[in-house]
């Protein structure tokens, strides 16, 4: 998309659409919205909505969306139960 104005507002709508309460209601409202850009939508009805088609918050409620967690756990392990140690740089 080369308008950045339009690719802001695609993206800010796509940040809405992810966190909807009822996607399938919002994803044809937001089809119906940029239909004016078929090579978009084509690619994110495609893509986004047959091909991989999770990736919307509605799908695991009360699930975290993100992995810190996670990668919280793998720090202290790392920290904790490896033999690694730190290299510290001094900045002249």
């Amino acid at each position: 998309m080369e308008d950045r104005d339009l690719h802001c507002q695609i993206m800010s709508d796509l940040d809405t659409l992810k966190l909807s309460k009822n996607f399938i209601i919002c994803s044809n409202l937001f089809l119906k919205k940029w239909k004016g850009q078929a090579r978009f939508i084509e690619y994110f009805s495609n893509q986004w909505l047959e091909s991989k088609n999770c990736w919307y918050e509605e799908l695991e409620m009360h699930v975290p969306s993100t992995n810190n967690s996670l990668e919280a756990t793998n720090r202290v392990i790392k920290d904790e139960d490896t033999l690694r140690e730190r290299i510290v740089y001094f900045q002249l």
